[in-house]
């Protein structure tokens, strides 16, 4: 009786994960198809030679062709039209630091104030961009760890550009 459960087990399992396969292949199946018919269209639409029209045609026309599809309810779920969108949204999180900032400042202080965050890598650009990439990449910003602690291989000269762009970001605050 176990040994029958077990197998009824295993095959409603291998059944669940074909049906699963099954549906991940066929949804990318219809994003291929898809792709191809906006590939299609846009080629049809310019022809032997492309220009600035042809492509802002090709443009819309693949707006509006996207917009026709449908989806697996049948419904239309948004209108595409073409156009240049802009969304402003305020950032909320990021604050400046209350007191002034310093080469002793946490790095996750600098890293949450947008200024100083930009004086720091603006120091770094000045003395070597590579160097400024560098940082960005290896640097842990963790909440107790100062900014010159954070990377030992800060030279004199990223060290005192720092400090200068930090100087004047510290002034126009009124500290």
């Amino acid at each position: 009786m176990v040994l029958v459960a077990v197998a009824l087990l295993a095959l409603i399992g291998s059944a669940a994960l074909v049906l699963l396969a099954g549906s991940d292949e066929w949804q990318k199946n219809q994003l291929q198809e898809l792709a191809d018919s906006a590939a299609l269209d846009a080629a049809l639409t310019i022809g032997t030679g492309c220009d600035a029209v042809k492509a802002k045609a090709v443009v819309v026309a693949a707006d509006d062709f996207l917009a026709t599809r449908r989806t697996r309810t049948g419904t239309f779920p948004i209108t595409v039209t073409a156009g240049t969108f802009e969304w402003t949204v305020a950032d909320t999180t990021a604050k400046a630091a209350a007191g002034p900032i310093t080469t002793s400042t946490p790095l996750a202080q600098i890293m949450d104030d947008p200024q100083a965050y930009e004086a720091v890598m603006a120091a770094f650009r000045r003395v070597s961009p590579d160097l400024a990439r560098e940082f960005t990449k290896r640097t842990a910003w963790l909440p107790n760890e100062p900014l010159i602690g954070g990377f030992t291989l800060i030279s004199p000269a990223v060290a005192a550009e720092m400090e200068s762009g930090l100087a004047a970001l510290n002034e126009s605050r009124g500290h």
